[in-house]
């Protein structure tokens, strides 16, 4: 009686390569439910990880300007302050009148063909005779 298997009895033989069949099969399906679990997490963890990431660039971008733009922001307010509290009540027309001013001062800067577009020759004056000259203002534009 030949045996291809550890013991003798073909019962006992399919028995053990049924368990031993079993016991890989187990094992595999066990490595691929860890596997499973680790990606599905990964998957629902990466959103996560992308906003705080984001939100901590963003917020580094905006600390940094903060620092750079507050200064000047100070600065100005302070500066437009002085200016409402030395300067005497303006006209409701002061505000464009010197906004005109400051765009004819600019014409010299400008390229020509811009410059000849908005020059004085080609238009009516910008600003009426009528009213004075407007002293340049303390704060560029």
């Amino acid at each position: 009686m030949s045996s291809s298997g550890r013991y003798q009895s073909q019962l006992f033989n399919f028995v053990t390569r049924q368990s031993l069949r079993l016991r890989d099969r187990s094992s595999q399906a066990w490595r691929q439910v860890k596997l499973a679990a680790v990606w599905g997490m990964q998957i629902l963890l990466y959103p996560l990880y992308v906003t705080f990431q984001t939100t901590r660039l963003v917020g580094k971008q905006l600390r940094q300007t903060i620092r750079q733009t507050l200064p000047q922001l100070q600065a100005a307010t302070r500066s437009l302050q002085q200016v409402i509290d030395s300067s005497e009540p303006m006209s409701a027309d002061t505000p464009i009148l010197r906004s005109l001013q400051a765009i004819q001062d600019l014409l010299p800067s400008l390229p020509d063909a811009i410059a000849k577009q908005l020059s004085p020759s080609s238009h009516p004056p910008i600003l009426p005779s009528s009213h004075p000259p407007i002293p340049p203002s303390p704060h560029p534009l």
